[in-house]
C-alpha cells in the first residue's frame, strides 16, 4: 500500500478501496461496488442460493430474489410493498402464465446482469412481460428490435400485436408495411385470415399503394379473402364490397372476376357488384405517398470512375413537393443501376477503387460490386444478394459494367437487361413475401449491337414488349457517334425487329412509358439535347413534343400523374 501524506490529509490507495482520513472521520469507499453486488446476486441466482421467490410460468418453476426483483422494476415493488399475499409468504409464489419460461429467465438475467439477448423466437414474448412487469425502457428496445423484423409476411400480425401492448412506433412501421407493400401483403396466409372488421379499416385507407392493377388489386383481395372460409364471410359481401371503388377497376379484371367460381355459387355477390358499379360511391383513385430516390452519382462534369463522387442519397416527396436526405449508399459507386420489384427498391452498384503497391510502386484497380435494398421503415440499405442467385448477380452487374440498360415489366415484374454482347430475361417469384430471383433466360442478341459494340442505349417494357433505343456506338478509340436506331422484341417469333428510326440520334438519354406513347428525354449527339420525342407503337411513328427548357444527358426521368420528371445529369 502506497501512502502519501499531505498536511493533516493521507489517501491510502489499493486496487480495491480508495480511503481518505482526516482528523474527525475515516471513509472507506469499494471502487465498483454496485457492479460487485450485481454479480455477487448473479452468482447466487445462477446456483439458486437464498433466493426467497418462485416464479411459475407455464408449469416451470424459476427461483429469483425479491431484493433483485424489487430494485428493477416498480411492478415487484408495489407487489411487496403494498401488502399483497406473495409480500407475506416466506417464499413467495408469482404467477406469470402469460408467457415462456424462455422470456421470464431472459428478462430475470437482465435484472441480474443488465444485459438481454433478443431472438426471433423469443421477442414477442419479451415485450409481452416487459408489458405486463411495466418496464418500459426495455419494451421500447424490444419493439425496435421487433421492428427490425417486419415484413410483408407478418405486418399484419405486427400491426394487431402492437395496437394491443400500445406500441405506438411498432405500429406506426408496421402499417407503414401494410400500405406500402399491399400488392404482395394481400397474397400473404396472414391476409387470410384477417377479420372483416380489420379488413374494412384498411380498405378505407385512402394512401394504399395498389401497385400496376390499381383498385382491381383490392377487388382480387376481397376475393380471395371471401373464398378463405366463404360460408363464415358471405355475410360481409354487401359491406365490403361497397369499400372497393369498383369504377376504377379496370374492365379485364371486373369481367373476370364476375365469371369466377365465387359468383356462380353466390350469385348476390354478382348482383351486389353491379348494383355498387351504378351507385353514388366514391371514385377517386387512392393516393399512396410516392417518392423519387437520386443515388449517388459524380459531383461535377467528369464521369470518370476515380472523378468524384457521392453516397448521398435524397428523396422527393411528390405530394409535398419537398426534398430529405436518407441513410448514404453503403459505397462510393462508380455506377448505378436501380429498380423497383414488388414495391422494393433495389440499387445495383460497383466502385472502382486504384491502390497503389508500395513494394512495387504499381497501380492495380480493384471492383467493389454490391446489390442493395433500401428499407423504408429503418432508413438504411441493406444487402440483397440473398434474393439472387449467382446467375443473375452477375447478369446484373455485367449490365451495369458495359453501360447497358435495365427494363422491369410492371406487369410481370420481369428484369430485362440488354447489352451489346446478350440480352436477358430475369424471372421474380415472391417467396413468402421475399423476392427471389433465381432464373435468367437468355434472349436472342441483336445483331446489330454485336457489330457495333453498342453502348450508353436505353431499354423499356410498354404493354409487355420489350423497346430498345439510342445509344453509342464505338467505330474507333476516337470515334464515337449517337444512333437512332430502335428495336422491339417480337415474342411470337422470338427475333428483334427494327422499328421506324428516332427524328434525332441520342445516347445516354432516358425513356419513360406515358398514356400508351414512349417518350425519349434529352441525351447526347455531338452535343447535349433538350428535345424530347414521342413514339406510338400503335402506329411505329415518331413525333415532336415540347422540349425541356435545359441540354441534359446522363440523367433519369420517371413518370409520375401524368407528368414526366427529369432529374439530374449534367
Amino acid at each position: 500500500m502506497n501512502i502519501i501524506l499531505l498536511n493533516k490529509f493521507a489517501l491510502c490507495c489499493s486496487d480495491d478501496f480508495l480511503t481518505k482520513c482526516t482528523e474527525e472521520d475515516t471513509r472507506v469507499t469499494l471502487k465498483n461496488a454496485g457492479a460487485k453486488l450485481l454479480k455477487g446476486f448473479y452468482e447466487l441466482w445462477k446456483n439458486q442460493e437464498l433466493c426467497d421467490v418462485i416464479i411459475k410460468t407455464n408449469g416451470e418453476s424459476i427461483p429469483a430474489h425479491r431484493a433483485v426483483l424489487v430494485i428493477s422494476c416498480d411492478y415487484f415493488r408495489a407487489m411487496f410493498s403494498m401488502g399483497f399475499e406473495e409480500s407475506q409468504q416466506q417464499m413467495a409464489e408469482i404467477s406469470l402464465d402469460e408467457v415462456t419460461p424462455e422470456a421470464v429467465r431472459a428478462v430475470l438475467g437482465y435484472m441480474y446482469t443488465g444485459s438481454l439477448t433478443v431472438t426471433k423466437d423469443t421477442i414477442q414474448d419479451l415485450v409481452v412481460l416487459t408489458d405486463l412487469l411495466q418496464l418500459s425502457d426495455l419494451k421500447l428496445h424490444c419493439c425496435q428490435c421487433m421492428g427490425k423484423e417486419i415484413s410483408a409476411s407478418n405486418c399484419l400480425g405486427v400491426w394487431e400485436f402492437a395496437e394491443k401492448f400500445s406500441c405506438d412506433d411498432l405500429e406506426t412501421s408496421s402499417l407503414s408495411m401494410v400500405k406500402q407493400r399491399f400488392p404482395v401483403v394481400c397474397q400473404m396466409e396472414e391476409f387470410l385470415s384477417l377479420s372483416y372488421d380489420r379488413l374494412s379499416r384498411i380498405f378505407k385507407f385512402e394512401d394504399l399503394y395498389l401497385g400496376f392493377e390499381g383498385e382491381g388489386t383490392v377487388l382480387k383481395s376481397v376475393f380471395r379473402w371471401l373464398e378463405h372460409s366463404p360460408q363464415d364471410r358471405i355475410g360481409y359481401m354487401s359491406e365490403i364490397i361497397k369499400l372497393v371503388r369498383l369504377k376504377n377497376v379496370e374492365k379485364g379484371i371486373l369481367d373476370l372476376l364476375m365469371g369466377s367460381t365465387l359468383t356462380e355459387e353466390y350469385p348476390d355477390l354478382r348482383q351486389i357488384i353491379e348494383t355498387q358499379l351504378v351507385s353514388e360511391g366514391p371514385d377517386h383513385a387512392r393516393e399512396a405517398t410516392r417518392y423519387m430516390y437520386v443515388m449517388g452519382g459524380y459531383t461535377q462534369s467528369r464521369t470518370g470512375p476515380l472523378c468524384p463522387r457521392t453516397k448521398r442519397v435524397e428523396r422527393f416527396n411528390l405530394n409535398t413537393q419537398q426534398w430529405q436526405t436518407v441513410a448514404d449508399l453503403p459505397i462510393l459507386a462508380s455506377g448505378i443501376h436501380a429498380f423497383e420489384i414488388h414495391g422494393r427498391l433495389i440499387c445495383t452498384a460497383f466502385e472502382l477503387i486504384h491502390i497503389r503497391s508500395q513494394d512495387q510502386n504499381i497501380d492495380r484497380e480493384v471492383k467493389l460490386e454490391g446489390i442493395y435494398e433500401y428499407d423504408l421503415l429503418q432508413d438504411r440499405w441493406k444487402d440483397a444478394t440473398e434474393y439472387f442467385t449467382p446467375d443473375t448477380i452477375q447478369c446484373l452487374h455485367s449490365c451495369l459494367m458495359k453501360s447497358g440498360s435495365i427494363a422491369v415489366c410492371p406487369k410481370t415484374s420481369k428484369i430485362y437487361t440488354v447489352t451489346d454482347t446478350e440480352v436477358n430475361c430475369i424471372s421474380v417469384d415472391l417467396d413468402d413475401g421475399d423476392i427471389l430471383c433465381k432464373n435468367v433466360e437468355k434472349m436472342p442478341n441483336i445483331q446489330r449491337f454485336l457489330e457495333e459494340g453498342h453502348s450508353c442505349h436505353v431499354a423499356v417494357v410498354y404493354d409487355g414488349i420489350l423497346y430498345v433505343f439510342g445509344g453509342e456506338v464505338q467505330v474507333s478509340q476516337s470515334e464515337v457517334y449517337s444512333t437512332a436506331s430502335g428495336y422491339r422484341f417480337d415474342h411470337e417469333h422470338n427475333t428483334w425487329i427494327q422499328i421506324q428510326d428516332m427524328l434525332e440520334p441520342r445516347s445516354k438519354c432516358d425513356v419513360v412509358e406515358l398514356g400508351g406513347y414512349i417518350y425519349l428525354v434529352g441525351g447526347f449527339n455531338l452535343r447535349r439535347l433538350k428535345t424530347v420525342e414521342r413514339y406510338d407503337p400503335s402506329t411505329d411513328q415518331w413525333t415532336k413534343v415540347a422540349s425541356m427548357d435545359v441540354e441534359r444527358s446522363h440523367h433519369k426521368a420517371v413518370v409520375y400523374k401524368n407528368k414526366i420528371c427529369a432529374i439530374g445529369g449534367k
